[in-house]
């Protein structure tokens, strides 16, 4: 019901100290959570249900696969953050999610983005 995205950081005491973010594998319960039924286009959170959206699939995804992959994200310390990281071993897949994807904006080095163009591939 209930999938933890914990911060990942190759300082362990600094990973502890962070917060962790929370996704729903049914945006039913988060939308009752937060009381607001409001189709997507008209929702204020469309961002965050996009990135939850996105970050479910990809657990499922790895799920089904069974490959043993941690899911958690990255916040810098000048507060510029990568919504996903997903690793498995010395694989690691960064993304970005974002609702729309601005024109001449363009994916940095391995950071992938992901917006409601292309989030299909990953949902």
């Amino acid at each position: 019901m209930v999938i933890k995205a914990r911060p990942m950081s190759t300082n362990e005491r600094e990973s502890i100290a962070k917060a962790t973010k929370i996704y729903f594998t049914d945006l039913g319960v988060r939308n009752a959570l937060v009381d607001d039924f409001r189709p997507f286009n008209q929702r204020p959170d469309k961002g965050q249900i996009l990135e939850n959206a996105v970050l479910v699939g990809i657990k499922k995804h790895a799920d089904y696969g069974q490959r043993n992959e941690q899911i958690g994200f990255f916040r810098s310390v000048h507060g510029s953050e990568i919504d996903i990281v997903q690793k498995q071993g010395l694989l690691e897949n960064l993304y970005e999610v974002k609702t729309a994807a601005r024109p001449g904006r363009k994916q940095t080095g391995k950071v992938k983005l992901i917006s409601l163009d292309n989030a299909q591939k990953f949902i």
